[in-house]
């Protein structure tokens, strides 16, 4: 996902299915997004919630456990399922499910309609090399999925070759 356009989309999903109080506290977490001029619309909104300075202010004020799993995720595919997360980080998902709140009530990491989880394309890119590695798992994996992987594998021993590339 790296245009704002495309995070843009899927987060105006994602503010369309808040119910007023959690749109509210949305809001309060990120002021600079509705500072004057009052955005028209919930597009405009969206692309003011991703701007690279709202972004890093928004992320200054969630607790270190909401940076960390932040990070996980911007070493994962986007979007990456929540217990594909929990499980990239070693915790149960019900541990996981509150920092995932945090980061969600300040609109930089927010589940679809399928609970796969987005973020903020700004956010991604404060990590470019997240957790260390380098170039980002995404990249070294070439957005490929695990069977796809899997696939390719049984497709070398099945060729007899003892060295695929």
């Amino acid at each position: 996902m790296g245009s704002i356009g495309t995070a843009g989309s899927v987060l105006t999903a994602w503010m369309r299915t808040l119910d007023a109080p959690g749109l509210g506290r949305v809001l309060a977490a990120r002021p600079d997004a509705v500072a004057g001029p009052v955005p028209r619309s919930p597009g405009e909104l969206a692309e003011r919630l991703q701007r690279p300075g709202s972004v890093s202010a928004a992320l200054h004020r969630v607790p270190l456990p909401g940076v960390q799993a932040a990070e996980a995720l911007s070493a994962l595919a986007d979007p990456t399922g929540t217990g594909d997360l929990a499980v990239f980080l070693g915790v149960p998902l019900p541990d996981l499910e509150e920092t995932l709140q945090v980061l969600a009530q300040h609109a930089l990491v927010w589940p679809d309609s399928q609970n796969r989880l987005h973020m903020a394309a700004a956010l991604r890119r404060m990590w470019p090399a997240p957790l260390g590695l380098k170039p980002g798992l995404e990249q070294l994996a070439g957005a490929k999925t695990s069977d796809s992987s899997r696939h390719r594998r049984h497709d070398c021993r099945a060729s007899g070759t003892k060295r695929c590339r």
